[in-house]
Order: structure tokens, then C-alpha cells, then sequence
């Protein structure tokens, strides 16, 4: 094990640089988050580091360079590639206080440190992919090596392109099912009521506006009006109306238990994911 550090050259850096890290770095680029030349981005096709660094981010040569030039180095590749990027930096120094940023879904941070072979500070990111349109959901976890000003200021940053949550580490894979996974289910939700119009002649043209404004309004009263959500589904709900006999065929199809079930499996395939590491 190296055990070299060096002075930071960048607050940010990313070994990897897919959609969901993208999403990031063009956050914290378009809010002022951090300047460009702040940010350092690697990645084995090097054509996902050009448009960063047309707007001023340092392209690295290697990944062992964001790891030796960067305070915050995110791990932004896909879990089943976890264990061969750890081990391609378990010698690399690393730059003073470094700590690492996972945002792959059900690798613990006992499982980073382990591979790397020090104790270092971990930080795991749970992000939803609307953040590409600047509507993230994240939820964040750290080990006992990130002191807590460090954490603070990571979190601070992340406000800034993502609603965030802090919670145990325990709750990181339930959590999947409740941000990382369910853009999913909106989605199909979405798809079935488009379907559900197209089946009752009302073309996609017409339906897709309409739905898209209503699911955003509805998030929007949940949000805002401070009800029960049992109190705002009682509002839209007159007594022998339409909204009931649509309720009451939700019921008889189990569509609640549906949903339940649906977010137990994903959680169940997330722990399978950390027991194959």
C-alpha cells in the first residue's frame, strides 16, 4: 500500500463519467457550486471527459490522478466494476485528507475500504437519475473516517443539485426502493395511464400533457399544502363520484400490496448485489 499524499489540486473528482456522474459535474459547473478548473474527470472512453473540459475541468490521464490531485474523488462507475477500479488504485497516493465518493447502488463502505486497503473516508451517494433534468433525490451515508466538517461540506454541495437526505448506512439499500429505483415506477405509472387513455380513444398527444401536468401538480399539493396524502386523496374523492369507482378498482386489484411488493424486491436484489461482491 502507497501511502503518499499530496496537496489538493481539485475539491472534485470523477473516475468515471456516465450519465449519472455527468449530471453532476454539469450541476455543480452551471450552479457555481465549484469552479471548472475545480474539477477533475477521468474516464477509459475519453470522449465522456471532452465536453467537461471544453467548459474548463482538468482531463486526467489516469484514474490514480484524480485520486492524487482531489479532495472529494467520486467512484462513478457501475457496482459489478467496483472491485477492479479498487484494485487498480489500492498503491495509488492519495491527495491530503482524500475521501472517496461511491454513488454505485448496494456497495457498502466497508466493502470500498476493504478493497483499497486503508482506512479512509467514505462517503455513498444513493442519486436518481432525474437529476439530469436538476431534480435529483439523493440519499447519503459516510463511514467513521469522514470527520464531520468534511461531511457538512460535501452535503452543502449536494443541496445545491439534489434534494438530500443523511441516514444510517443500514438503510442504503432499502433506499433504492424509494429514490434510486422508482423514477421506474413513475414512469410505468405514466405509461398505464397513457395506455389506459389510448384504450379509451384519447391520443397520446391529447393524454401526455394533460397526465404529465397532473402528476406534477399532485407532487406539487403533497409538497405544499401540509395534508395527510389520506386527506388529499379524500378531497379529489366525492361520495358516489368517479374518483371512487377508480379508488375502489385500485383496491380489488391490490394495487397498494403491489407497490409494497415491488419495493421488497428491489431491496431484495440489492442485498443479493452486495452479497455477490
Amino acid at each position: 500500500m502507497n501511502n503518499e499524499t499530496a496537496a489538493c489540486r481539485c475539491k472534485y473528482g470523477f473516475i468515471g463519467v456516465g450519465n449519472m456522474a455527468s449530471a453532476l459535474i454539469a450541476g455543480l459547473m452551471d450552479t457555481g457550486t465549484v469552479r471548472p478548473d475545480n474539477i477533475m474527470v477521468f474516464d477509459i472512453d475519453g470522449t465522456r471527459c471532452a465536453p467537461f473540459a471544453d467548459r474548463g475541468a482538468l482531463a486526467a490521464e489516469s484514474a490514480a490522478q484524480v485520486c492524487a490531485s482531489c479532495a472529494y474523488i467520486y467512484l462513478a462507475v457501475k457496482p459489478y466494476q467496483m472491485r477492479d477500479c479498487l484494485a487498480g488504485l489500492k498503491d495509488a497516493p492519495l491527495a491530503e485528507e482524500a475521501v472517496f465518493v461511491s454513488i454505485a447502488a448496494s456497495v457498502p463502505t466497508d466493502f470500498i475500504t476493504a478493497q483499497l486497503g486503508r482506512d479512509v473516508g467514505v462517503i455513498r451517494v444513493m442519486p436518481s437519475t432525474p437529476m439530469l433534468v436538476g431534480k435529483g433525490a439523493s440519499a447519503v451515508t459516510a463511514n467513521r473516517f469522514v470527520p464531520a466538517g468534511r461531511l457538512e461540506d460535501f452535503v452543502a454541495d449536494l443541496k445545491r443539485v439534489s434534494v438530500v437526505e443523511v441516514t444510517d448506512e443500514s438503510l442504503l439499500n432499502p433506499i433504492i426502493s424509494v429514490n434510486g429505483s422508482s423514477p421506474a415506477y413513475c414512469y410505468l405509472f405514466i405509461k398505464a395511464m397513457l395506455d389506459g387513455a389510448a384504450a379509451q380513444g384519447i391520443s397520446t398527444e391529447i393524454a401526455q400533457p394533460l397526465i404529465l401536468q397532473t402528476v406534477e401538480g399532485a407532487v406539487e399539493m403533497v409538497r405544499r399544502s401540509g395534508k395527510p396524502i389520506d386527506t388529499l386523496i379524500r378531497e379529489v374523492s366525492s361520495p358516489g363520484g368517479t374518483t371512487l369507482a377508480a379508488l375502489a378498482s385500485f383496491e380489488k386489484s391490490g394495487f397498494v400490496q403491489s407497490v409494497a411488493e415491488a419495493m421488497r424486491a428491489c431491496t431484495v436484489r440489492a442485498d443479493e448485489i452486495t452479497a455477490e461482491l
